[in-house]
């Protein structure tokens, strides 16, 4: 799904570039918001055309009021959106995407609601995660912050709201480990736990509190070395899924359809922790902003060699490298600054992408077929790499 941009890019959108040139979160809010209200109208189009069963009345008052009136950024910034837009794709929306849609949203403002889906899910209920289901009859007390939730064989579940998020006394609901900023915490989940999810590399077998410690490790070193980048983090992240790292090798990876998720292996040092935390929150912002329009306009459909990948890539991927492993190398320059202890790995890992940058950037500048989109991801980079060193 793409919005036209109508007239000149927000100035505000500079902060999809880099951190470091604009502090104003409003424009990329407004993607994100625009974004969950354009798909809730699709799919209630779709639903309507198209109906695989009846939906209860209370689910179709929920997708009219996302799609008349803008969601907050919290509620439109969650893998259930892009489950959703994965699902119109792919040949029309099932009940089970809308099941996970309805309990994000009613974890904010609980509302009454029934759904039966094909398959089991298990639905991300804000801190919490539900049991697997195929059925939901979710019934709120007036105040909102009492819920009865009815799954298949009879059972019930009651969820209460605390000062800590939602709690319950049933077994079956799982609590999510916290970790991040008090005001906007992301939740370590394990891959298995959560519906359709395909992780790109074995689960890590750290305990979520330990990952959770070293989460905290990381965001430590990224708020006194960098504060910028740790509230650019702070707003998009909301689950990470722990990957194995035992064999001491990086992986971490982010998906547009799993939006705020990402995966990242542990055990890592925290500087290499905080480095991927900065890759894969700059993919996110890419994934955003490119909801504007396409990054390029496909007159140039050549491949570029990638010193990263080491083999050819189109254009898109060198700028989604080139967009990661930018940020990445002002992350080294600003923990360098700030007199780091780390081993010397933030400035041995700074030299590598400083010339793999330069083998990207030239595939880059001056390239006619980037769109305006595009340039907006480059032109702030360029102009604070130029400063560093």
């Amino acid at each position: 799904m793409t919005l036209n941009a109508d007239g000149d890019l927000a100035p505000s959108l500079v902060r999809a570039s880099t951190p470091l040139v604009e502090r104003d979160t409003s424009a990329i809010e407004d993607i994100v918001q625009q974004c969950a209200s354009a798909s809730a109208e699709v799919c209630l189009e779709q639903r309507t055309a198209h109906p695989e069963g009846q939906l209860s009345p209370e689910v179709v008052t929920m997708l009219q009021r996302l799609s008349e009136s803008t969601p907050s950024f919290d509620v439109a910034w969650h893998p259930c959106f892009g489950r959703l837009r994965r699902a119109m794709f792919g040949g029309g929306v099932d009940d089970g995407a809308l099941a996970h849609v309805a309990g994000h949203v009613s974890s904010f403002e609980p509302f009454e609601w029934r759904i039966v889906a094909r398959f089991e899910e298990r639905l991300l209920w804000q801190n919490v995660i539900l049991p697997a289901s195929r059925n939901w009859d979710v019934i709120p007390n007036h105040a909102g912050d009492d819920v009865r939730i009815g799954l298949d064989h009879s059972r019930e579940i009651h969820l209460q709201r605390a000062d800590e998020g939602w709690i319950s006394d049933d077994l079956v609901v799982s609590s999510l480990q916290a970790s991040g900023n008090a005001d906007r915490p992301f939740r370590i989940v394990e891959a298995s736990s959560v519906s359709g999810f395909q992780p790109v590399a074995t689960a890590s077998s750290l305990s979520p509190a330990e990952v959770g410690e070293m989460c905290d490790a990381a965001l430590t070193l990224l708020r006194e070395c960098s504060p910028a980048y740790h509230d650019w983090i702070g707003d998009v992240v909301r689950y990470v899924v722990p990957l194995d790292g035992t064999d001491g090798v990086l992986r971490s990876a982010s998906d547009d359809y799993w939006p705020g998720m990402l995966q990242i292996s542990f055990p890592s040092k925290p500087a290499a922790l905080a480095e991927m935390f900065v890759h894969e929150t700059a993919h996110q912002y890419f994934h955003i902003v490119r909801a504007l329009g396409p990054v390029h306009d496909d007159s140039d459909t050549r491949l570029y060699f990638s010193p990263v990948k080491q083999k050819e890539r189109p254009l898109d991927r060198v700028l989604l490298a080139y967009h990661a492993f930018a940020n990445v190398l002002l992350f080294y320059d600003l923990c360098i600054k700030a007199g780091l202890d780390d081993d010397e790995y933030c400035r041995q890992n700074y030299r590598r992408h400083v010339r793999e940058l330069e083998v990207l950037e030239q595939h880059l500048r001056g390239n006619p077929a980037l769109t305006r989109t595009g340039q907006l991801l480059c032109e702030p980079l360029w102009k604070c790499l130029a400063s560093v060193g």
